[in-house]
């Protein structure tokens, strides 16, 4: 592999996770209750997100008839959703 790929990998899978490890601790000090809200709302919209693009896919696989999913690419679409579902949520609640 190059080492244009470990950089893309870099940008796109481990920062949002640093970044999503980083916004759940800071979720702690605001308290059991709140905390366990934000991050409802946050997983409720992800999995939306989640099962849309899914929902694509199988469109997309039954319509072209290949089965090109990526599941690098997919996963790194819900990180960065529930990462920025959580800094949504948090600042729309802390306000």
């Amino acid at each position: 592999m190059d080492m244009m790929f470990y950089g893309w990998v870099l940008v796109l899978f481990v920062l949002p996770l640093i970044f999503l490890i980083y916004t759940l601790f800071s979720l702690s000090s605001l308290g059991d209750e709140m905390a366990e809200y934000i991050k409802n709302k946050a997983a409720k919209w992800t999995l939306l997100v989640a099962v849309i693009q899914l929902s694509m896919e199988v469109v997309r696989m039954f319509v072209k008839g290949e089965n090109n999913a990526n599941p690098f690419t997919m996963l790194v679409v819900i990180v960065i959703m529930y990462c920025g579902s959580l800094v949504y949520y948090k600042r729309k609640m802390l306000k």
